[in-house]
């Protein structure tokens, strides 16, 4: 991420199941999925989206994608369904931003299952994705939160041995609590990638990549279906 000039302030917010990152005083806000922050500085133009019918997929809905311990369990209709929560860039290649949605989609799970876990709950939750984006948004609150209490000299360690992710940042730019805030989240995105990996190794989760795979070939020889209405998940 580059920066340029200076910003006045860090805050951060949660949408959904997702985590939203805004600096105030230049930059644009910016979402990433799964609990990583990210934080980019451009003006505040917005950029052409990568259109979600593509990420649809054709066939029978109750079809398994993935399934887990603790309830985890992705289905064709569901991976349709919730192909348009994340906006993906444009250029985007087809299959690829599919695979990078059936990732996404099964790492919000393994969020879901680890609220579970933790003895989270939904309050007003109208039907399971309700339920489900809650108890993820919770997850990644705790994470977000332990990241803004990480030790400043955690970060500027942090900060010293990765200088290739910080190219436009000397040390004395730190002293400024939003560029401090922008290390601590990086490192966050690091470590949370791997913690969620973790999990998704401990709820024994399967991907049906080859069904998967067989759904991505069939997309251009047979008609979308209609995705489900809202709220019936």
């Amino acid at each position: 991420m580059l920066f340029r000039g200076r910003l006045s302030k860090c805050r951060c917010r949660l949408r959904g199941d997702r985590v939203g990152c805004r600096i105030v005083g230049g930059a644009r806000e910016s979402d990433a999925g799964d609990g990583a922050a990210n934080l980019s500085a451009s003006p505040m133009e917005v950029p052409p989206r990568f259109p979600v019918e593509a990420l649809r997929l054709p066939g029978e809905g109750t079809l398994v994608l993935a399934r887990g311990l603790h309830g985890i369990e992705l289905t064709l209709a569901e991976y349709n369904v919730r192909a348009d929560e994340v906006q993906l860039p444009a250029e985007s290649d087809t299959t690829e931003a599919c695979w990078a949605t059936l990732d996404r989609l099964v790492k919000h799970k393994v969020c879901v299952a680890e609220g579970r876990l933790r003895g989270y709950t939904a309050t007003d939750a109208h039907n399971l994705r309700d339920e489900e984006r809650q108890l993820a948004r919770q997850v990644l609150e705790q994470g977000m939160l332990s990241a803004q209490f990480m030790p400043n000299e955690e970060a500027l360690a942090y900060f010293r041995g990765h200088p290739e992710l910080f190219p436009d940042l000397t040390k004395a730019d730190l002293a400024e609590p939003a560029l401090l805030t922008h290390v601590k989240f990086t490192l966050h995105n690091e470590r949370w990638v791997q913690t969620v990996n973790q999990w998704q190794t401990r709820e024994k989760v399967v991907v049906d990549r080859d069904r998967f795979t067989t759904l991505l070939n069939e997309r251009d020889r047979a008609p979308m279906p209609a995705p489900p209405q809202e709220g019936k998940s």
